[in-house]
């Protein structure tokens, strides 16, 4: 027999060409991917955690000099793996630059993923984290994606909370300002060998942040980036600023010439080869006016369906009309429709997208426009840009949102395709009563089973002052 390697080949369910299509047509999940986990060596353990405070505390920041990410707080989580011995103590310490090997994998082939967490504090003073184990289920799905060891999500949230502790002093008690948090999980191990990591560091570190957008959109583009056409919007500016929130301005771009993903690779997950890629066109139709570019993805013939704005999902609201025969006489009928694209495996399953679907099912009675012969219904579907433009043109497209940790829900006002401004729509009710519920929740002004938990709750068994390191 001939020398040589042999190879695995692995096959990927072509999806239907349905405008109807739901994620269930798709293989795309790090679950279906036979990946190991740390199942060798010690489990993570928030027992073991040893904390030391900083000797030299930061001034914390006006609230007005806030913006996402310029400012972090004293201390950082650090906790080592090794595959021989599994995860090791967790430490809380002060905040500082970290020394790796120049040949870490993380540098060579980019071992990285990531989550992004909020922790407010309500009306009380209580510090709250909205839905933090979905964040951390999802952390976990990410690193078993690119052979990263996996972990108790129980046991690290008990690690969160007590590093929200330490930082409370870092927690604004104001409207829309939160404390963002972001662990990391990267590959240290040194080697240019192309191999799953033997050794990695998470790490947790936090930025006082206010509104993720906070200033209003500007005035509609008139030119555009290399490689994208020039824009001469059909849709005058006067009409855009009738919606009651100003919104942002998106740039629509080619699937064909710039994709930030495709079914059956990794675009679902939080990992830095999902974004370092896109920076550059948004960077560009930033230059031009756009707040951000709406990425898509392809169809039959020249298709192009919506995927993600940015780092948010994205939800379009639909009007449909049309007759219907009762008790012999026609009458006038509206059905209204929430339409997020579909978990294809190139959409990350947010988990404000998911509070917005969960919101919209449960509270469907007292979602806006319903009157007499009229109705709600939510669809995760494909919704092509030719449809939007189509339901804008005849004053159906209602409105259009994002959803994300850091931008919550954010109203869209302007979307450019193919050298045409598409209005999306003027009003802007369900984008501020998604906003409302959530941030209620968030900030403890309402409840919703499961979704905002304190930060003394996550079963923090141990005193803090049994833990303390000087």
């Amino acid at each position: 027999m001939a020398p040589g390697v042999l190879l695995s080949g692995t096959s990927t369910p072509i999806p239907r060409q349905n405008n109807n299509a739901l994620n269930d047509d798709y293989i795309t999940n790090a679950a279906d991917v036979n990946i190991p986990s740390s199942d060798l060596g010690a489990k993570l353990d928030a027992s073991t955690l040893q904390v030391t405070l900083t000797p030299s505390p930061k001034i914390v920041p006006a609230a007005e000099d806030l913006a996402f990410g310029k400012h972090v707080t004293d201390h950082m989580l650090q906790i080592r793996w090794t595959e021989k011995a599994g995860w090791h103590a967790p430490q809380i310490m002060p905040y500082a630059p970290l020394s790796l090997d120049p040949a870490a994998c993380v540098f060579n082939y980019g071992f990285e993923c990531f989550e992004g967490m909020k922790a407010y504090k309500d009306s009380a003073g209580k510090v709250r984290l909205f839905r933090p184990l979905d964040n951390l289920k999802r952390f976990n799905e990410s690193a078993r994606r690119i052979a990263l060891p996996g972990f108790d999500a129980e046991e690290l949230l008990k690690l969160v909370a007590k590093f929200v502790e330490v930082e409370e002093r870092w927690i604004y008690q104001l409207p829309t300002h939160t404390l963002y948090l972001r662990p990391v999980l990267i590959g240290t191990s040194a080697s240019l060998g192309v191999t799953a990591p033997t050794e990695a560091l998470l790490y947790l570190i936090a930025s006082p942040v206010g509104s993720y957008f906070s200033a209003p959109a500007p005035s509609a583009p008139r030119t555009s980036p290399d490689n994208l056409p020039t824009t001469t919007p059909s849709t005058p500016q006067s009409a855009l600023k009738k919606r009651q929130t100003p919104g942002i301005l998106l740039k629509s771009l080619n699937p064909y010439h710039h994709a930030r993903a495709f079914r059956g690779g990794a675009g679902c997950h939080k990992i830095g080869g999902n974004y370092a890629p896109c920076i550059r066109v948004e960077r560009d139709a930033k230059k031009h006016g756009f707040q951000q570019v709406l990425w898509t993805t392809p169809g039959v013939e020249d298709e192009e369906f919506v995927g993600e704005a940015g780092t948010m999902n994205v939800f379009v609201v639909l009007r449909h009309r049309g007759r219907l025969e009762w008790r012999g006489e026609q009458e006038e009928t509206e059905v209204f429709e929430l339409v997020p694209p579909p978990l294809d495996g190139t959409i990350l399953p947010g988990i404000t997208r998911s509070c917005v679907l969960e919101l919209a099912k449960s509270k469907n009675s007292k979602m806006p426009y319903v009157k007499v012969n009229s109705a709600w219904r939510v669809s995760e579907r494909q919704i092509s840009m030719a449809e939007m433009a189509s339901a804008a043109a005849k004053g159906d497209l209602i409105e259009v949102f994002g959803t994300g940790t850091a931008a919550v829900v954010t109203g869209i006002r302007g979307i450019e395709w193919r050298g045409e401004m598409i209005s999306c729509g003027e009003q802007g009710e369900v984008t501020q009563l998604m906003k409302s519920w959530i941030e209620d929740v968030q900030y403890g002004r309402a409840e919703e089973s499961g979704w905002s938990v304190g930060a003394e709750e996550s079963r923090w068994s141990v005193k803090a002052e049994d833990l303390l390191v000087h």
